[in-house]
């Protein structure tokens, strides 16, 4: 893999800490959560053929989910927690852009209980949200799609905990005990309704490489922070290609936008990124939330609903939500928060049968 690739995979870490930090502080109740690192930091251990290499990435993963698990990956957790988590703006933050996402698929899944439907996660990463829906929605079939590697290591850590591979329906299967069997298995993982999908989705060009995609199913597609780290013409390409083939769908994309002040957010969030050797084209050229709607009707999309995070926190939230989340810790930085939420965006588009989401749309 390509030493971009590997530090676009590293930015899935930062946000399963986030989500994990947002968990112990009551934001979000996710029960895949512990069990979902867990076999992450274990097996993201066993792929590395370097014990040098894999001291240091030990060091650095216990450090990223604040000590709280070992070297092997078993949890410490106790009923004190640990002085230092994320801080409340990137709590807060966290907690809006899961429960926006939740908003939209849940309505979307509560407009579709008759009938059989997918969900398409790309970019899945360690994410639970899969888990979670197949939980509460017994006609939902979930197919994921992420790097070779990043599919194995969630593969084998959802085949190593029984609370993971029923929420998926999987059977146990022998696990590979050195870096050579692991990095040599298959990190395909498919049962009757959850489908894990080894890809690169900048090769995607034919629906062959889906077959577990029924073109024919009312079908969400959710891109939470990924398309963005694609060049345009292959995000672009990725889009269209799913347009093309899929008979009736909803596009859920969550991404960053840079603004177009002066000195603007973007181009101090560029400079942030590629200190960290982080490449995100879409920013600056898709830099607000007009550009993003202008460039889906191009590609020939419904946009239907298009807004930033600010604007979802003041009216999509009930008051005695907000209220609620409020009081799990002080906030005094609000207008740090509202100028962070500003420049991240939800957009909802549909084709084929078109799908209105009953949400106030900024546009």
């Amino acid at each position: 893999m390509l030493q971009q690739d590997q530090i676009t995979r590293s930015t899935d870490y930062d946000a399963l800490a986030c989500r994990f930090s947002c968990h112990l502080k009551k934001y979000l109740q996710d029960k895949y959560l512990e069990a979902i690192i867990s076999g992450t930091l274990k097996y993201q251990l066993l792929a590395i053929d370097s014990e040098y290499k894999r001291l240091a990435v030990r060091r650095q993963l216990s450090k990223q989910f604040f000590g709280l698990f070992d070297g092997t990956g078993k949890a410490k957790l106790t009923a004190k927690l640990p002085v230092v988590l994320k801080s409340p703006v990137i709590n807060r933050g966290t907690w809006i852009r899961t429960r926006a996402i939740d908003l939209v698929v849940d309505k979307w899944l509560a407009a579709k209980t008759a009938t059989p439907v997918q969900i398409i996660i790309l970019g899945c990463g360690s994410d639970t949200r899969g888990m979670r829906l197949l939980e509460n929605n017994s006609n939902l079939t979930v197919v994921e799609i992420d790097f070779e590697e990043t599919c194995r290591i969630k593969k084998y850590s959802i085949l190593d905990q029984e609370l993971l591979r029923s929420a998926v329906g999987a059977q146990p299967e022998p696990e590979p005990t050195t870096v050579e069997q692991f990095n040599a298995s298959s990190a395909a993982l498919d049962t009757p309704r959850y489908h894990l999908v080894p890809l690169d989705l900048r090769q995607l060009h034919s629906m062959t490489q889906l077959p577990a995609v029924d073109p024919s199913l009312p079908t969400l597609v959710l891109s939470e922070c990924c398309v963005c780290y694609m060049e345009d013409v292959e995000s672009d390409r990725v889009l269209q290609f799913l347009r093309e083939n899929l008979a009736e769908a909803v596009l859920v994309v969550y991404d960053p936008i840079g603004g177009e002040s002066p000195g603007n957010y973007g181009e101090i969030m560029l400079k942030n990124l590629s200190m960290r050797g982080i490449q995100m084209p879409s920013l600056l050229k898709y830099s607000t939330i007009e550009k993003q709607h202008e460039r889906l009707q191009k590609l020939g999309f419904e946009s239907t609903n298009v807004s930033d995070l600010s604007y979802i926190y003041s009216h999509w939230i009930p008051e005695d939500e907000l209220a609620a989340i409020n009081r799990l810790e002080l906030l005094d930085e609000l207008e740090e928060l509202n100028l962070i939420n500003r420049h991240y965006c939800l957009i909802v588009s549909s084709w084929g049968s078109p799908w209105h989401l009953p949400l106030p749309s900024q546009i």
